[in-house]
């Protein structure tokens, strides 16, 4: 397991704004996007539909190498319209809302504290 500080200098930029919607509790999993670029998003504001995206290989760089961020709470929906872009119209589907893990606090403690900022 890395420490806080090697886990600090593996962190890109834009990996700040994911920790932080993860901290937030707006970091989101939705299983009708399971394996393309929407899979993983978060929302600016608390209560807004989600719209920023997560690649895949941030995603997975977050979750399984540095493992700052894991599942939390899942809520089971039914898509109540059809809409587009949905193949599989009124089927149920998984939300899956994203947490930091300890080693993600201490590494968002590390950042809100000014110590450290990622290059």
């Amino acid at each position: 397991m890395p420490t806080t500080q090697e886990t600090l200098d593996a962190l890109k930029p834009e990996d700040c704004d994911v920790l932080a919607a993860a901290a937030a509790g707006l970091l989101r999993s939705d299983s009708r996007f399971t394996g393309t670029i929407n899979e993983l998003r978060w929302a600016k504001t608390p209560g807004a539909e989600p719209s920023e995206r997560v690649g895949m290989r941030q995603h997975r760089r977050l979750r399984e190498k540095l493992a700052l961020i894991r599942p939390s709470n899942q809520v089971e929906h039914h898509s109540s319209s059809c809409r587009r872009e949905f193949s599989s119209c009124g089927a149920a589907y998984t939300v899956t809302t994203m947490q930091l893990t300890p080693a993600g606090l201490a590494v968002v403690a590390a950042l809100a504290d000014g110590k450290v900022k990622p290059s």
